[in-house]
């Protein structure tokens, strides 16, 4: 009696220890494919994150990025872009945009990489994006006040030391306060080159490449006006322009050429 309790109970041991092998070995089994499926999904996740992230970071041309930003806008005002922007070659075109009932404003940025438009990266520093220009649009309630807005006079009435800048243009130039001004008009517009009293002769030279720039290049047609301050100091380029009640506004510029170039890449 008491050998065959002791190997029943041997017996026994021996099949609980058996069943608790199987089971550690079937729940180390459940685990490891749970860790796998685990590091799988992880790894699916990871893959698909870097598949966003790389088409957000789309390379688009131009136009591509102008007509995104287009679609940015949600305004009653008429929008309007450039067709397109001067760029250091290999760089890549984004913009912020903003915009709400009567205005809409755009900020553009050039950068080594592509970079989403209203993308963080163009304004936290942590990327390689570079501001070049920004596009103010405006529509004002009363004709009286958007004409408010551009500064229109006639410079052969105002007096000023005549010069000559080249196909049948005259400017005049004003000094005074540190700075000298060199102004002209063309059709509807009045344009006037900037530089410091001690640089003059910059200012008149940015006169006559302007006026050399414009002979083959059309700004928009203003209704009724439009104004150009050119900057030699390269502080302060801004080009504006009416289409009756809307103004348009160019600035933050650091090229007074440039500004040029925005300008006539409009219709």
């Amino acid at each position: 009696m008491n050998n065959n309790t002791t190997e029943q109970q041997a017996s026994s041991a021996s099949s609980q220890i058996s069943s608790q092998e199987t089971t550690s070995q079937s729940s180390q089994s459940e685990s490891s494919i749970e860790e796998n499926s685990g590091s799988e999904m992880t790894s699916q996740s990871s893959d698909s994150a870097a598949e966003n992230s790389g088409e957000q970071a789309v390379d688009l041309t131009q136009q591509e990025v102008l007509e995104a930003i287009g679609n940015e806008l949600y305004t009653d005002a008429p929008i309007k872009l450039p067709k397109q922007l001067p760029m250091k070659e290999g760089k890549h075109l984004s913009a912020t945009a903003s915009s709400k009932s009567g205005m809409y404003a755009i900020v553009f940025y050039e950068s080594d990489e592509p970079i989403p438009i209203n993308n963080e990266q163009l304004t936290d520093g942590t990327s390689s994006a570079e501001e070049i220009a920004r596009l103010t649009v405006q529509q004002y309630p009363s004709q009286k006040e958007a004409d408010e807005q551009i500064a229109h006079q006639t410079f052969s009435e105002q007096g000023g030391q005549e010069v000559d800048l080249g196909y049948d243009i005259k400017g005049y130039q004003d000094a005074g306060a540190g700075s000298v001004y060199t102004g002209w008009n063309e059709g509807q517009w009045v344009l006037a080159s900037h530089a410091r009293t001690e640089n003059s002769e910059q200012g008149a030279a940015l006169a006559k490449e302007a006026v050399e720039f414009l002979e083959n290049n059309l700004l928009p047609i203003p209704d009724p006006h439009g104004f150009a301050h050119l900057d030699a100091e390269q502080g302060d380029n801004r080009i504006l322009w009416q289409d009756r009640m809307t103004v348009y506004t160019i600035d933050q510029v650091v090229n007074p050429i440039d500004a040029l170039m925005i300008a006539v890449a409009f219709d």
